[in-house]
């Protein structure tokens, strides 16, 4: 739940997962503010910006544009990896 609730203060719609490593978020309106348009513009300028790896999970949605607002984050991760990714992510806060 530590990355879910860091996710949230940030300003994304979290939804949580009841029984895989990944929690999914919408991603939308912090990508408004960024002037991203989808989910891979916004996983890409995660990782190159922000040093974080998302997923852009448009690709397994059989209407691909359902997944746009989307991305997914794995969270079976040491403490240590989540603390930072947590602190960089931080960034993206209004």
């Amino acid at each position: 739940k530590f990355l879910a609730v860091a996710l949230a203060s940030i300003g994304m719609r979290v939804f949580l997962p009841e029984g895989t490593y990944f929690v999914m978020v919408d991603h939308s309106a912090v990508s408004a503010r960024l002037g991203l348009t989808d989910d891979v513009a916004f996983c890409r300028y995660l990782t190159q910006a922000v040093r974080v790896a998302a997923i852009p999970p448009s690709v397994f949605y059989s209407v691909p544009s359902r997944g746009f607002s989307l991305a997914r984050f794995a969270f079976c991760k040491k403490q240590t990896t989540l603390d930072e990714a947590v602190t960089r992510l931080g960034v993206l806060r209004v």
